[in-house]
């Protein structure tokens, strides 16, 4: 492995403190959307939304589990962590929902993805274009909501 010389390591460090600095904030709000739910869901409580911070690595991710490969019938939602960092200020995942096991998944978008760029501009966690397990806590939080929010998938006759 290369190494870099000891006065451009130190300017590499000198200029990637104050940026992360820069990058901090709070979530103020989690939006979450699909096209089985009546309504987008908005959780908006500070203290709730607090738990899931997008600097400090405790979104909806169990990333302690390691990568996993979802099963392909997931249901589907887009949740964006709102932030007080603006220019942008949301990081999106996705997150699936098995409906034979109930087991949650959420994936981190990759290059390929559209919220790829917007997401690194606010952090890059080295996790992304792969799917993880859920939190335990995201589960808790969001799971009765989308349940609650989704509109009946019985056809009527």
């Amino acid at each position: 492995m290369k190494r870099l010389p000891a006065s451009r390591t130190f300017r590499a460090v000198l200029f990637a403190v104050p940026l992360m600095l820069l990058a901090k904030g709070d979530t103020l709000r989690i939006v979450i959307t699909g096209r089985d739910l009546s309504a987008p869901i908005e959780i908006s409580d500070q203290r709730a939304a607090a738990r899931f911070n997008v600097w400090t690595g405790t979104l909806s991710v169990d990333p302690q589990r390691g990568p996993v490969l979802p099963p392909a019938n997931l249901r589907m939602y887009e949740v964006s962590f709102v932030t007080t960092r603006s220019n942008p200020g949301i990081y999106v995942v996705r997150y699936g929902i098995d409906p034979l096991t109930n087991e949650g998944f959420v994936y981190v978008p990759g290059k390929e993805d559209s919220h790829y760029r917007d997401n690194t501009w606010l952090i890059t966690r080295g996790i992304e274009g792969q799917w993880f397990h859920s939190r335990d806590e995201w589960e808790v939080l969001a799971r009765p909501l989308i349940e609650n929010a989704r509109v009946s998938q019985v056809a009527p006759n």
